[in-house]
């Protein structure tokens, strides 16, 4: 299986590690205008927050509907990754 990931930002890299660490016999292929230190964005995957990002008849109602759609991910992240190993090779 061939698979490309467009950009080389944080998301992107990430989006490329998972993927060659979950399908171990894909070629996974970086695609970017760019390779350097300095590629990160300003706005790193445009966040969503239905608190903040969705206008609802009440905020009640907007929970109600949007939290379960975000349960699984507001769970995983509430909790600490375990430190990567990687952090004292970055440079910036």
């Amino acid at each position: 299986m061939n698979v490309c990931v467009v950009g080389a930002g944080v998301v992107g890299l990430t989006t490329a590690l998972e993927l060659q660490s979950e399908l171990r016999n894909a070629n996974v292929t970086v695609l970017a205008d760019r390779f350097e230190q300095d590629t990160c964005s300003d706005v790193a995957a445009g966040l969503f927050r239905p608190g903040t990002s969705f206008s609802g008849p009440t905020e009640e109602i907007t929970s109600r509907t949007h939290y379960p759609k975000v349960e699984n991910g507001v769970l995983h992240y509430s909790k600490a990754p375990p430190q990567s190993p990687w952090p004292p090779d970055v440079s910036g």
